[in-house]
């Protein structure tokens, strides 16, 4: 949140109708080892200043993978030493008052705020904490601002406070952050550089229920969307645009794959507002791959020819517009809406119950019962009709035919999705040789139908432009091998797809 956003955020009625019940300073020292042991164990360890005092503070998420996870914390009077004894968890307190830990303990970062603090009551009978902090981390000589909102549930149920947060979010553009106080003080400490982040590994035990498994696959894609957030808004790097559109695909295949089990009203309000990012991000990506895969080669190739320059000029202007258009879709409330719109169901039944009675004529009845089905069983059910899916489209692939491979890719890329995410029930060795074959596949039927999608978008480009359009032609004669190259392997590739044999999920 900027400094404008937090204006408007003082002009909203919940604030205008609501005094400050609080303004105060906060300065904490936070601490670690230099190599950041305590952080890699999900434990932050600071100090406070209260008055000629200064407060000793533990904080421990005891399962980090999990989204839901709490933050267990105790305090205790800071007496010169730090003193672990008041810590309830017997292995954590053990583990911090080891010689090698607590010797190698140093400040890290400080955090400078200044904290306002409103009662909201959006209803009769709700409460809710709104707490702004506004102020800079400082490590190591480096500074960062930062300006956060967090609330706070005091009085009323879950629900009210994802209300809250959702009429805020229509007001201001806010979004989620999934980077705490600390994390961004360890990064500043690092002076760690801002990349591209890729989806991370997770684990999902085959004894959890299948809407609980959505649930942790979901807001693991709804992360990998927001750790590229800031890159793509600020930096002209393509990669981050690409990754936030990897996230909101297999988002979209997380939610085909749990179709049968989610309700349709989760459906109906993820779906729109997610192919409606997907389709900003795509005009992006298809630029940025026809600018650097496409047009650039022939431009390094045939330097002299001023139809390629030209036409190069054209597009660039597209693609500076493109991005233009993405940055304001980013940055606009309804990007923070689509986080809390998700948030806010994926914590409601069923989701929070993990129980749900599934669509027994998508489901094969030794599937069901009057809950949910082992996920075991659930995913096996599901992968097998994707790999049957991909069989159909492989048997219907003709080269001659550009949509048939279309088709057949898109099948490549539902299934490559959904082994990955049940990856840690898959038996390593096979799961591993199947995941290699579908990568290849797609990766050589992605590069045809960027050329195909280039030729579109071209044509779009030149319009009626004469010259521009031998430009084109040059630039088409010029890939011509290399997708007659790709033809003739992607022959090999359906060979290959039909041999496969999925594995048996463990």
């Amino acid at each position: 949140m900027g400094e404008g956003d937090y204006g408007r955020l003082l002009r909203h009625r919940l604030f205008r109708q609501t005094p400050v019940a609080s303004r105060e300073s906060i300065v904490n020292i936070h601490y670690d080892t230099r190599t950041l042991q305590l952080a890699m164990r999900s434990v932050e360890l600071s100090l406070r200043r209260s008055g000629s005092s200064w407060i000793q503070t533990v904080r421990y998420a005891e399962n980090s993978s999990d989204a839901e996870s709490l933050m267990t914390e105790w305090t205790a009077i800071y007496l010169n030493h730090f003193d672990f004894s008041g810590v309830e968890n017997a292995k954590l307190a053990a583990w911090l008052s080891q010689r090698k830990i607590i010797s190698r303990i140093t400040p890290i970062f400080e955090s400078n705020l200044r904290r306002t603090t409103w009662q909201l009551r959006p209803q009769p009978g709700v409460v809710v904490q709104a707490k702004v902090d506004r102020g800079t981390l400082v490590s190591s000589g480096r500074r960062e601002s930062l300006i956060d909102l967090d609330l706070h549930l005091v009085d009323g149920c879950r629900e009210n406070l994802f209300e809250v947060a959702a009429q805020l979010a229509a007001h201001v553009a806010l979004t989620p952050q999934l980077r705490d106080k600390a994390g961004r003080g360890c990064r500043l400490f690092l002076n760690s550089k801002q990349v591209p982040v890729k989806a991370e590994s997770f684990t999902l035990p085959a004894a959890v229920a299948p809407l609980h498994a959505f649930k942790h696959i979901a807001f693991s894609c709804l992360q990998h969307l927001h750790e590229n957030h800031a890159g793509s808004v600020e930096n002209s790097d393509p990669e981050y645009v690409h990754q936030m559109r990897v996230a909101t695909r297999r988002l979209r295949a997380a939610i085909q794959i749990f179709k049968p089990l989610l309700p349709t009203s989760f459906i109906e309000q993820i779906i729109p507002p997610l192919r409606d990012l997907m389709q900003n991000l795509g005009r992006v990506r298809d630029l940025d791959v026809l600018t650097s895969e496409i047009v650039n080669p022939v431009a390094a190739a045939l330097p002299d020819e001023p139809g390629i320059i030209a036409l190069s000029a054209v597009i660039t202007d597209r693609l500076y517009q493109a991005r233009t258009d993405v940055t304001k879709r980013l940055l606009a409330p309804d990007y923070g809406g689509l986080h809390l719109q998700a948030a806010t169901m994926l914590n409601r039944a069923p989701f929070a119950v993990a129980v749900i009675k599934p669509n027994k004529s998508e489901i094969p009845e030794d599937c069901v019962d009057d809950e949910q089905p082992a996920l075991t069983k659930f995913a096996q059910v599901r992968l097998n009709s994707l790999f049957e899916k991909l069989l159909t489209s492989a048997a219907a692939a003709r080269i001659e035919h550009p949509p048939t491979l279309h088709r057949m890719r898109i099948c490549i890329k539902r299934l490559r999705y959904a082994m990955e995410f049940f990856r840690p029930m898959s038996p390593k060795k096979r799961g591993s040789k199947v995941l290699a074959a579908l990568a290849t596949a797609q990766d050589k039927l992605g590069q045809l139908n960027d050329l195909a999608v280039a030729g579109e978008v071209l044509m779009a480009c030149v319009a009626n432009d004469r010259h521009l359009h031998r430009a084109v032609s040059l630039v088409g004669a010029w890939h011509a091998q290399r997708y007659a190259d790709l033809l003739a392997d992607v022959v090999t590739d359906i060979r290959k797809i039909q041999n496969l044999k999925l594995p048996r999920l463990e």
